[in-house]
């Protein structure tokens, strides 16, 4: 009778969770459509320099900056020594 017991309330308590999760994730997902929608109407009379991070998230990096990240060239002795990887 016991064992019973504590397996309805582990089910209420899975059920619990789970419908709190449900409502979080779709709040987030809502609140995310609604800032979205108000940054698109802002964004026009928005300068360059006071992009938010959401905005620049939309629009990508800039140029100038995937430029500037670190590259490395490889040679082609790096490639033909494959057997010496054996």
């Amino acid at each position: 009778m016991m064992a019973s017991g504590i397996n309805l309330v582990m089910t209420v308590i899975g059920f619990a969770v789970s419908t709190m999760f449900i409502v979080f994730v779709c709040t987030r997902l809502v609140c995310a459509r609604i800032q979205l929608n108000a940054s698109r109407r802002s964004f026009p009379t928005a300068s360059r320099s006071d992009l938010s991070l959401l905005e620049r998230g939309l629009h990508g990096l800039e140029p100038v900056v995937v430029a500037r990240f670190p590259t490395k060239k490889y040679s082609d002795e790096f490639f033909s020594s494959g057997e010496d990887a054996q």
